[in-house]
């Protein structure tokens, strides 16, 4: 009985250590995919847009250029989902450093704010 408890403490143990190295690791990643889109003048027709647990990538038409952000959905957007509203064929801008992408559509601009890592 007593093995079979110092099993399951170290087997926790493990766990704990494995799940604060992989949540490491998923931070500094995300970080580094937020850094590359916040510094980046973002200027396109979108090709692509993928929904995701961490928000959305997109990839631009004429650069097949990818980013990954995390949009708020707000009354700036109408409360739209970006990566369930935007379509391929939108327009999206968004200046280096810039906390606001646009998004035009349908001759309507729709601003989205992002969650910035740091």
């Amino acid at each position: 009985m007593k093995n079979s408890k110092k099993f399951f403490k170290i087997g926790f143990l493990i766990l704990v250590v494995a799940g604060l190295i992989s949540n490491r690791y998923y931070r500094k990643r995300e970080l580094v995919k937020f850094q590359e889109f916040y510094q980046t003048d973002v200027s396109g027709k979108l090709y692509s847009i993928i929904d995701s647990n961490t928000g959305a990538q997109i990839v631009l038409s004429e650069t097949k250029e990818k980013f990954t952000f995390s949009p708020f959905t707000s009354f700036l957007n109408q409360k739209k989902r970006f990566a369930e509203f935007a379509k391929k064929g939108d327009f999206v801008t968004k200046p280096a450093f810039s906390d606001t992408l646009k998004l035009f559509k349908n001759g309507q601009v729709y601003l989205y704010t992002f969650r910035k890592y740091d």
